[in-house]
């Protein structure tokens, strides 16, 4: 999924040798530019929280993510949501924030529930990456 933008050019260089010239036509690769999919590493911060009624979950990434980012579920069809056990999943495509609730609107089962989520990061440079995150809440006060 991670590629890289090579600059390239060809390289001509004629060989004379008395009677006989032959031109050398080669690729010559004179750069390489990192996509923002290789610069940044977005994800989700990987401590239990508490869902009761929800909690939100921001993308975390090592710099600020450039603007225009998007992001969706890879798993959700066509809609911006997963169900996974008792807990459901949406995502804010705009900035990647995951609201996590549990289905039930009585109290769940005790107990932590994680929820492996696949999410495909698109960026303005045209480059893209799919990355996991567990994302792990309970019904219970866990402080």
């Amino acid at each position: 999924m991670i590629s890289k933008k090579m600059l390239s050019l060809l390289t001509a260089v004629v060989v004379s040798g008395g009677a006989a010239t032959t031109a050398v036509i080669a690729p010559a690769v004179i750069a390489s530019e990192q996509t923002m999919a290789e610069r940044y590493q977005p994800g989700y911060d990987q401590e239990t929280y508490r869902a009761v009624p929800s909690h939100f979950f921001p993308v975390r990434s090592d710099g600020a993510l450039p603007s225009g980012t998007k992001f969706s579920l890879v798993d959700s069809g066509s809609l911006d949501f997963i169900s996974h056990g008792a807990v459901m999943v949406a995502m804010r495509s705009s900035d990647g924030e995951l609201h996590v609730w549990f289905k039930s609107l009585h109290t769940p089962n005790p107990g932590v529930s994680t929820v492996p989520v696949r999410v495909a990061a698109y960026y303005p440079d045209g480059s893209s990456e799919i990355f996991v995150s567990n994302v792990s809440v309970t019904p219970e006060d866990t402080h």
